[in-house]
């Protein structure tokens, strides 16, 4: 039933329209549909995600490889699909993600960026389980977790950062820790 629909559907519109333009309808539908298929199955490339980024507010620093070294979304609201792409950037040295709204879990996107020199994390609220993901960062010369609102619970994931004490600056000003 569905099939002669179809055909009905047709002559009426080749009667009307004409079988080139019906023709032409087609394959624009059909490469539209494709492509969208194919952003949807493909990761977005690193240029287009330093312009989602960077229309998103985010400002950022290549190297002369045209790798993004530094990314700065300084009070730039990330959604969960952003979170999800920092892990993109592998070529980071430093990332700044002050006021963004990242929470403990959105830390786990962030743990495969080893070559991080300098990370910053401050006002965001976390409670401390999501640092854990730093861990395997071993280069941090720079943290800041500011304003996050961490307390002493935090402590045993801040102790499991073996490499915490190679740090140069870390910064816990306006944190609730007490020791």
């Amino acid at each position: 039933m569905l099939a002669q629909q179809q055909q009905i559907l047709t002559r009426l519109y080749v009667d009307q329209h004409g079988q080139q333009t019906i023709n032409r309808w087609i394959g624009t539908v059909r490469a539209a549909s494709a492509s969208a298929s194919a952003m949807a199955e493909r990761p977005p490339s690193m240029k287009e995600l330093a312009e989602k980024f960077i229309q998103l507010g985010a400002t950022l620093q290549t190297d002369d490889h045209d790798h993004i070294t530094s990314l700065d979304c300084t009070n730039v609201i990330l959604s969960e699909d952003a979170v999800k792409f920092l892990s993109q950037f592998k070529y980071l040295r430093s990332l700044t993600l002050s006021s963004t709204g990242i929470t403990d879990k959105d830390l786990a996107q962030i743990k495969t960026l080893t070559l991080l020199r300098i990370l910053i994390l401050g006002r965001n609220q976390f409670k401390g389980p999501g640092l854990l993901n730093l861990k395997g960062m071993k280069n941090l010369e720079k943290l800041s977790l500011s304003d996050t609102g961490l307390t002493d619970a935090a402590i045993p994931q801040l102790e499991a950062i073996n490499h915490l004490k190679k740090i140069s600056v870390l910064n816990l000003k306006g944190t609730a820790l007490t020791t």
